[in-house]
């Protein structure tokens, strides 16, 4: 006779059923295991009984959550990332204040000033800092390696000269100095004067936001100032990517009016850079010569930074014992075809 049999514990639950019987008795069981599935899944979405369910579909693949949890997570951090760039933004900028307070001069704060799309232009720029970058990284990686001199007269002994030492060859020693490891930082001063308002002002743009790229690509940070109507102006803080200001960066010939306030500017500078805790470098991209010769070369000559130029156009009237007393680098951009070239030669003698 057929007997009804428990299919999770293999128990018999009744003996000498009929045929007919046994088929009622096992559509019946499944029935209500067919329930019992339905209230746990309720249970297990939150939907039902006291609420208490957790919310988590167990058929959920356990990837899925993590990578849900995972994408939470790193939106949050850029939230914070985010506001943690903010915030140094702020203290740079209250960093000029200081300064030009110091100097008795005002300063406008432009950043986050332009949110124009430059477009193709800075499509442009990014490519040809590619080849820039690869220069500086180059340079960089040189600096930070581990230099081994041998041949010393004191030091740890180089036991690759053995054969010299039994012969009384003092040379057997060898000296290794750590490689630069320093943070450097780059300060960019554009002029944007009113003799640039027509055929220098676009390539000298092209010629900051290039370098720019370029050294952010190699990990060196960068900040940007440039005067406007005889105004110096902070457009950039070394706590924000280049790309964070492009459209303040590339505003083209009707974005240049004024006097060249070079030495006002460098003076700011000068004690912008005083307090700073990396291995600063300056880069002036000018037409001309500034209004105050004096001022711009004490400021020079006081700042604790090299100072590179790129003079564009005709140069204005700056001539070459100028050119030495106002840079430590530089080039001169004439046919504004050759500005890559002129970069990629500022770069290799940028005194990183």
């Amino acid at each position: 006779m057929p007997k009804l049999v428990c299919q999770d514990c293999g128990e018999v639950l009744e003996e000498d059923l009929t045929q007919e019987e046994a088929e009622e008795a096992r559509e019946s069981l499944e029935a209500e295991d067919h329930t019992h599935d339905e209230q746990d899944s309720g249970m297990n979405d939150g939907e039902g009984g006291d609420g208490s369910g957790s919310g988590l579909d167990e058929r959920q693949d356990p990837a899925d959550v993590e990578e849900e949890m995972k994408e939470e997570f790193e939106d949050k951090l850029d939230e914070l990332n985010d506001d943690e760039k903010v915030e140094e933004a702020a203290e740079d900028v209250d960093d000029y204040q200081d300064a030009a307070e110091a100097e008795n001069m005002n300063i406008s704060v432009q950043v986050g000033g332009d949110y124009r799309d430059p477009g193709q232009r800075w499509d442009n720029c990014e490519r040809d800092s590619k080849r820039i970058a690869r220069i500086f990284q180059d340079k960089l990686r040189q600096k930070r390696k581990d230099k081994t001199h041998r041949e010393q007269r004191s030091g740890r002994f180089d036991s690759n000269r053995m054969i010299q030492a039994d012969r009384g060859n003092p040379r057997v020693f060898k000296r290794t100095d750590e490689g630069d490891n320093a943070r450097y930082e780059t300060y960019f001063v554009l002029d944007r004067s009113y003799s640039m308002r027509h055929s220098e002002m676009g390539p000298a743009e092209n010629a900051t936001a290039t370098l720019m790229l370029a050294l952010e690509e190699a990990g060196v940070k960068t900040e940007l100032l440039d005067f406007y109507n005889d105004t110096p102006r902070v457009i950039k803080t070394k706590s924000q990517d280049a790309a964070d200001e492009k459209g303040s960066i590339l505003r083209g010939g009707g974005a240049a009016d004024g006097g060249t306030p070079l030495g006002a500017v460098m003076q700011v500078l000068e004690d912008r850079i005083e307090g700073t805790d990396g291995e600063p470098f300056v880069i002036v991209i000018t037409d001309g010569a500034p209004n105050s010769q004096s001022a711009y070369i004490d400021a020079v000559q006081g700042m604790d930074a090299e100072v590179m130029g790129v003079t564009i156009g005709t140069g204005g009237s700056l001539s070459q014992p100028d050119i030495d007393k106002m840079f430590h680098e530089h080039v001169h951009v004439s046919n504004m075809a050759n500005l890559n070239e002129s970069l990629e030669e500022l770069a290799r003698g940028v005194m990183l």
